[in-house]
């Protein structure tokens, strides 16, 4: 649990089978340092673990998600703005 917690991972619970040996591998989606969420893969088939190269392709994935999640959120906040400024100016 320390581990999990090293890498951003706190109060962090996945639905995996208990009792079961399976494989995992998460890595945290970060917006300017703030986690917003996490991307968990789990008991992959064919192999017993993951290569590090799957863990390279969702480091990578999880970098690419928190941009876009952060430019989601800027163009969120710009049409509610923008929708703001159009009702003062109806209003007007």
């Amino acid at each position: 649990m320390d581990h999990t917690r090293s890498v951003g991972l706190t109060d962090f619970s996945v639905p995996l089978p208990v009792g079961q040996k399976v494989s995992f591998l998460a890595s945290p989606v970060l917006n300017l340092g703030e986690r917003v969420g996490i991307l968990y893969l789990a008991d992959k088939e064919n192999e017993s673990e993951f290569t590090l190269s799957d863990e390279e392709t969702l480091v990578m994935f999880a970098s690419q998600a928190g941009i876009i999640i952060s430019n989601a959120r800027r163009y969120r906040e710009e049409q509610r703005a923008r929708n703001d400024l159009e009702t003062l100016i109806d209003t007007s």
